[in-house]
């Protein structure tokens, strides 16, 4: 049952970092990733 609670934690650290971005708002957006080219 290993696979279940790794989801869960998944899930967890997903719904987490949403609501860190939605309370922060774009200044959490500001990765290498997002940056232009």
């Amino acid at each position: 049952m290993k696979l279940v609670s790794v989801a869960v934690v998944t899930g967890m650290a997903a719904v987490a970092v949403i609501v860190y971005r939605s309370r922060h708002g774009v200044e959490v957006w500001h990765t290498t990733e997002d940056r232009p080219a």
